[in-house]
């Protein structure tokens, strides 16, 4: 079930909203977009985010798709 960025507590709300301009809006939106390294890195660079943040917002997107986890 995707989660809304801005539902998850460990994403802080300018990252969320940073997001959603860009149409990522739920998890499942943006695992497409950080399945691998190089998608992470040119989600990082879109951003102007580190690819570190970008990694760890996918494996929180990963985690969310645990059923009973959120």
């Amino acid at each position: 079930m995707p989660v809304k960025r801005s539902n998850l507590e460990s994403v802080p709300s300018d990252v969320a909203e940073k997001l959603e301009t860009m149409g990522i809006g739920t998890t499942d939106e943006l695992l497409p977009q950080a399945a691998t390294a190089p998608l992470r890195q040119r989600l990082a660079d879109l951003t102007a985010w580190e690819s570190a943040v970008v990694l760890r917002l996918a494996r929180i997107a990963d985690l969310c798709r645990i059923t009973g986890l959120i």
